[in-house]
């Protein structure tokens, strides 16, 4: 779960983040020193959604502006909240698109059986439901996990890095989602490299980038 906000955390202009469930902080990158804060923050965030829902407005995100600082909200799944504390200039569509790739990986995490990292101290409020979410690695995505030689490996950053210098910092998002496709579809080995460069491909534009992008990355094959 920190792996996710580290993600998030990397990307220009955001400071801090934490992943909350049902009053629980589950991860956070937030100074200990805040910890009083965000629990203040959280409920308010929460009621303003529940206020939200009960007169059938179907917002997802809210803003607080703090001089040069901004506090952002997203709710998803109906329990799960992310806040963020970033600058008040930033590329939301970035932060945006940062927050739905942690929101997959969290549900995928969420539908399985096996407890996530030990979640930092519960958010006191009037009422807590159990925060424990299991977690357990499903046996064919071990095996691929497992597979991945180092060659593969090295090819999967050099694939990574190209990536960069098309996308930026949205790169590590995309890459993770096509890695997720990729061994869905494929036995993550040497011959199907060039498989992942395709599926990485498809988040460039039609044309001359897919093209260039795929002559490149076949010079890490």
């Amino acid at each position: 779960m920190k792996s996710i906000l580290n993600k998030i955390v990397a990307l220009r202009g955001v400071h801090y983040a934490c992943i909350c469930k049902s009053g629980e902080v589950l991860a956070s990158t937030f100074p200990e020193s805040n910890e009083d804060g965000i629990a203040t923050v959280t409920q308010a965030i929460e009621q303003m959604f529940s206020a939200l829902q009960a007169i059938d407005k179907a917002h997802n995100e809210v803003y607080f502006l703090l001089g040069e600082m901004q506090l952002i909200g997203y709710i998803f799944y109906d329990d799960y909240l992310v806040i963020l504390l970033t600058n008040s200039k930033i590329n939301l569509p970035l932060i945006h698109m940062g927050v739905k790739s942690a929101s997959v990986k969290i549900k995928t995490l969420s539908s399985t059986n096996q407890p996530l990292q030990t979640p930092v101290a519960p958010i006191a409020k009037a009422t807590v439901l159990p925060a424990d979410i299991p977690r357990t690695v499903p046996h064919q995505e071990a095996q691929a996990v497992a597979a991945v030689s180092p060659a593969v490996q090295a090819v999967m950053d050099n694939f990574s890095e190209l990536l960069i210098d098309y996308l930026g910092p949205a790169a590590v998002f995309v890459f993770d989602d096509a890695v997720d496709q990729w061994r869905e579809k494929y036995m993550p080995t040497a011959e199907t490299l060039i498989n992942l460069a395709e599926i990485l491909a498809l988040d460039l534009n039609a044309g001359d980038e897919r093209n260039d992008f795929i002559a490149k990355a076949k010079g890490y094959l």
